[in-house]
């Protein structure tokens, strides 16, 4: 009687869950609920078209049409569709699996690729593999009609692809989620598929990329929030450099030097006397704008705030000091206070130690760069000899600044006796950028 008892049990557990309208609605709710995920990540994509956006949009749409299929396979079922019409449609189902299962396997070898290079038969195995023994799985149904062995492929390919887990675990952050997802989980649904015949694999696919569609947007936090401490860092870094600009621009001894020229010229030459003085106070006003600046500024700007220092120091040494000038770009953007610094360095450190000589400024560009070269006659150096902080700090400050506001780059050829080349270098894409920005 027990027997009897257990026995009807079953079969009625069995007919409940294999009810064609019961699946039809259980998938139902998936569809709908995978269609809300990938809605997102499809947005994500469209935001940032990266290869790892691509694989996981792919991954969660592969799903999504999976399990629509599956809807459709059951409404066909209910329908008395031919055995022909029923088996396409699973086949297509399954295909959709596959492909799902694929991209999965990319989407982790490119996660672990950030940090380790995962060897190229491992990456055939996970791209390949599984679409191979999608074309056996038939052939096992044919053979067995059972669905458990049927299922064995996608079984063999999640045992694949957690080995691969395992081998490459360092890299990743969550591999303890993803260990239960890929293995503990599927083996369970599969067996459980013996009883249930329509619903267990789909929802193992849902819990597949509801889990990893949450693993991705942690990721994506934690990236985030990476990033806004880097940049508040780097805000920092820019708050020290315009400190030790406003200490390196407001030089005490230049400061001296002009005001006593001025104060020669009153009793020579008023003009010049007044000229200069205006000169000076133009290029201390762009001094206090420009440190107050944390953005990029146009050219034209930089090189008229240049102009002003230039213009004192040659009422300041005469003749011995000359200056040219090959202006061929002026339409692109640089941090304040770059240019001045590197003509100062020239006039300071190159040419008035040998008493005079030629500095050239120039502007060039080719289909990627904006160049800008300060190119003095003076006396050079060798870069193992330099022991001038200061200067070492002012270079510091323009290089930083280059690299944080237009991924730019300084750099500084020099020959002892012959002279010394500062050459900056600009990208014109950053550049675009920032200016349609303001």
């Amino acid at each position: 009687m027990n027997i009897c008892t257990a026995s009807g049990m079953e079969f009625f557990m069995y007919e409940i869950l294999n009810d064609v309208w019961l699946n039809i609605v259980a998938n139902g709710i998936l569809f709908v609920f995978l269609l809300v995920y990938s809605i997102g990540t499809f947005s994500d994509y469209l935001r940032e078209k990266s290869k790892r956006n691509h694989l996981f949009f792919s991954f969660e749409f592969c799903g999504t049409i999976y399990l629509l299929w599956s809807v459709i396979e059951l409404l066909s079922k209910s329908a008395n569709q031919s055995t022909m019409v029923l088996f396409t449609l699973s086949t297509i189902r399954v295909f959709f699996a596959i492909l799902m299962y694929t991209f999965a396997g990319d989407y982790i070898v490119l996660l672990i690729e950030t940090k380790q290079t995962v060897s190229k038969p491992v990456k055939q195995l996970l791209h390949w593999g599984l679409i191979i023994l999608f074309f056996a799985m038939p052939i096992i149904y044919q053979l067995s009609r059972n669905t458990l062995l049927t299922n064995l492929p996608i079984f063999i390919y999640l045992l694949s692809l957690e080995a691969v887990v395992i081998r490459y675990r360092e890299p990743l952050s969550t591999k303890t989620v993803i260990l239960y997802t890929l293995f503990i989980i599927p083996s369970f649904l599969l067996l459980l598929q013996e009883y249930w015949n329509y619903t267990p694999a789909n929802i193992y696919a849902a819990v597949l990329i509801v889990i990893i569609h949450c693993e991705v947007w942690q990721k994506q936090k934690i990236e985030m929030l990476e990033i806004e401490q880097q940049l508040a860092k780097q805000e920092n870094e820019l708050k020290d450099t315009r400190i030790s600009l406003m200490s390196s621009q407001i030089n005490p001894h230049f400061l001296f030097n002009t005001l006593s020229s001025i104060a020669g010229l009153c009793e020579k030459d008023g003009r010049e006397a007044k000229y200069l003085t205006l000169e000076f106070a133009s290029y201390m006003r762009n001094i206090a704008e420009d440190l107050d600046t944390l953005s990029t500024i146009p050219f034209s700007k930089e090189f008229l705030h240049t102009e002003h220092y230039i213009n004192i120091e040659k009422v300041r040494f005469g003749e011995k000091l000359r200056f040219d000038f090959d202006i061929e770009e002026m339409d692109f953007r640089l941090p304040p206070l770059t240019l001045q610094p590197l003509v100062e360095n020239a006039i300071k450190h190159g040419v008035m130690p040998q008493d005079g000589g030629l500095v050239i400024l120039e502007t060039t560009s080719d289909d990627n760069f904006f160049y800008i070269r300060i190119i003095d006659d003076g006396v050079g150096f060798d870069k193992d000899d330099v022991s001038d902080d200061s200067q070492h700090l002012g270079i510091q400050n323009i290089t930083k600044r280059l690299s944080y506001m237009c991924d730019g780059e300084l750099t500084i050829f020099s020959v002892k006796s012959k002279g010394t080349r500062a050459e900056i270098r600009i990208p014109k894409e950053i550049n675009h950028e920032n200016s349609i920005a303001r």
